[in-house]
């Protein structure tokens, strides 16, 4: 009976062709979508029926009508919405208008090694709440491995709903959805000799009958973790490299698990307070209470810093226990695999930086820069880069916004602009030093002499007593970018959050400038602009 009347509620109807139940996803790296194809599959596994729409083609206007809305959504860089999640964002903190017949849950996936941990989420959550909604199961809020929190958020739901805790375990096998290739490494060289940041020009050969990636996508590589960082970690906790422990149900020594599988130069919240419950230490309870302070902490330290500064009685097995799996970092691809087609491209910064009189390395800049010769092989994964797209059509004007390393992958979008001989591009592009930071400065040269961009603006902020940045460009040429604009041009904003923040902002500006008195609000134009297409970013 009870199934019965569930299907009643919450199969598709057959007179409107919708669902009672919605589950809207958005993020950037893919996992928000995978949350809510997940939860859609078991839906359909319990004899119950849900839509999955992604945020960005959703018709916002709708929340009002919704019976049962379920949100899985991201967070992007320091608190910000991603792309795809901006305009449903925008729209429930922008309306009045009362949902009190609607029901939701949120998912809220994250990573606590940033400040705003899973601020989308969170600021949906309360938004909703605010307007009358109510929350029929409590939002789950996940790190960066979100498996067995978005299991429990899934389980929850279902019980819920069914009446029941007899659901049975529901698993989603993330690790199966991924597929690793083997790359090798061609070449490397520096790019910018003489700079005071090293960053690295990586080619890696790989099979193109296996692997097919298009202008925008990214690689996931795992990285080895910096070797000093290992025996320094050895060397406070008293273990040695040979000790056996156990992770994931399987054995290993301690200083290959620390080496190769376990997250030990970033912290998360998550990490301080499993240490905490064997530390047992006043000064860490402290500080994991007082927010702004463990931000900071979070932001500056790494694995060696906790264990000096909150030493800590527990056998190795119980310190592995403590420690998530490491993580793949992401690079955009700098190359279009039309012109190069066994080849991958990469523009690499190396992360480095003093803390306390002792030098931090990003462990896969280090990997990759650094460890890594030519003619050895790396493994990668592929992220598909749908939100960041050139147009469909080749002769769309497009206005490319990057800084640093954000150049990459617009130099795979002037490749395939190269060969598609079409359409006007216009490169803004900022670094420090012209002499040492003008990176790719002969490709550039060579696309403004071929008419493939059809103007470059350069912007070299440490080169004159004022500092000139890319935002400075956007304003001095205001009226042709707002040409182009009116002419339908898309505009990529690729490079630093802080800098992608201020092009928004300089934006913002030229439209208010353009319209003063008008009734339609700067961040509207711009969410219709993104909602368009016509705006995107890949910031980090």
């Amino acid at each position: 009976m009870i199934k019965s009347a569930i299907r009643k509620l919450f199969f598709w109807r057959s007179d409107s062709g919708k669902s009672d139940i919605t589950i809207l996803y958005g993020g950037k790296s893919g996992n928000a979508a995978f949350v809510a194809n997940e939860a859609g599959k078991q839906f359909v596994k319990h004899g119950l029926a849900a839509r999955v729409v992604n945020m960005s083609s959703y018709p916002v206007h709708l929340v009002k009508n919704e019976k049962m809305l379920l949100i899985v959504a991201s967070t992007h860089g320091e608190g910000d919405p991603p792309p795809s999640v901006i305009r449903f964002y925008n729209y429930l903190f922008s309306q009045e208008e009362y949902l009190g017949n609607l029901q939701y849950s949120v998912c809220a996936l994250g990573d606590s090694s940033y400040e705003f941990f899973c601020k989308t989420g969170k600021d949906i959550d309360e938004r909703l709440n605010e307007l009358g909604a109510s929350r029929f199961y409590p939002r789950a809020d996940c790190d960066a491995e979100f498996g067995p929190n978005a299991v429990s958020w899934i389980t929850g739901i279902l019980n819920q709903h069914l009446s029941t805790s007899a659901t049975e375990e529901i698993t989603i096998e993330t690790d199966q959805e991924v597929h690793y290739h083997n790359a090798l490494i061609k070449e490397k060289y520096r790019l910018n000799e003489g700079s005071s940041d090293g960053i690295y020009h990586l080619v890696l050969g790989i099979d193109s009958l296996q692997v097919s990636y298009q202008p925008g996508d990214s690689i996931g590589v795992i990285p080895q973790n910096p070797c000093e960082l290992v025996t320094e970690i050895l060397k406070t906790v008293h273990w040695s490299r040979e000790q056996s422990v156990i992770f994931d149900n399987v054995e290993f020594q301690l200083g290959h698990l620390l080496q190769n599988k376990l997250e030990i130069t970033t912290l998360r919240k998550s990490v301080i307070c499993k240490y905490q419950q064997f530390a047992q230490h006043k000064q860490l309870e402290e500080l994991i209470s007082a927010e702004d302070q463990l931000n900071a902490y979070l932001g500056q330290h790494d694995l060696l810093d906790l264990l000096i500064d909150f030493p800590c009685e527990m056998n190795a097995q119980e310190f592995v226990s403590v420690l998530p799996g490491i993580l793949p970092r992401y690079y955009s691809i700098a190359s279009s695999q039309q012109c190069n087609p066994a080849e991958i491209h990469l523009a690499v910064k190396q992360v480095q930086f003093n803390v306390r009189e002792r030098t931090r390395k990003g462990s896969c800049s280090t990997y990759l820069n650094q460890c890594l010769q030519v003619g050895t092989q790396v493994q990668f994964k592929l992220m598909s880069g749908n939100s960041f797209r050139l147009p469909e059509k080749s002769d769309v004007p497009v206005i490319l916004i990057a800084s640093g390393t954000g150049i990459a992958p617009f130099r795979a979008f002037l490749q395939e602009k190269e060969l598609q001989k079409s359409g006007d591009n216009w490169l803004i592009f900022g670094e420090k030093h012209q002499e040492s930071d003008f990176l790719y400065q002969k490709e550039i040269k060579k696309w403004l002499n071929h008419r493939v961009l059809t103007r470059f603006d350069p912007a070299f902020s440490r080169d004159d007593e004022n500092k000139i940045y890319v935002q400075d460009k956007i304003h001095e040429n205001a009226d042709e970018i707002y040409q182009w604009l009116n002419k339908g041009a898309c505009i990529y904003v690729c490079g630093s959050l802080k800098m992608g923040m201020g092009v928004r902002q300089t934006i913002l500006k030229l439209y208010e400038k353009k319209h003063k008195g008008e009734s339609e609000v700067p961040g509207f134009y711009l969410d219709r602009l993104i909602g368009a297409g016509r705006y995107r970013e890949d910031l980090y």
